[in-house]
């Protein structure tokens, strides 16, 4: 029977750690650091959180797993995703930008002045 941390993990790609879910072992040491980033979208999927501030692990990934991350989170999360990082309205997932601007009243987010592009 497939639990909710299996279908997790087969999910973000980690089923080859399903055998191994009751070792004893240092995980820190054993995980890429791409399975490391996978777990952490696991996480979320078993989570569930409103708000996801990914802080540019975005950025960090392979072109296709940035892809199939981007989607994952689209399909199975209802969670707003704020990235942290690099420009990434070229991908398509995000479809609005803020920039944090000094204002005589305090710090304030606007609006980007740069033409962001909506994916349809």
């Amino acid at each position: 029977m497939l639990t909710i941390f299996d279908s997790a993990l087969s999910t973000v790609g980690l089923k080859h750690l399903l055998p191994h879910l009751d070792t004893a072992e240092r995980w820190e040491r054993r995980l890429s650091e791409g399975e490391k980033q996978n777990l952490t979208f696991a996480r979320v999927l078993l989570q569930r959180p409103q708000w996801l501030v990914v802080n540019g692990a975005l950025d960090e990934l392979e072109p296709l797993a940035r892809e199939r991350m981007e989607a994952l989170l689209a399909e199975h999360t209802a969670a707003g995703v704020i990235n942290i990082g690099q420009d990434s309205a070229q991908h398509g997932f995000f479809t609005r930008k803020l920039r944090l601007v000094l204002d005589p009243h305090g710090p304030t987010f606007k609006p980007s002045d740069d033409p962001v592009i909506l994916s349809a």
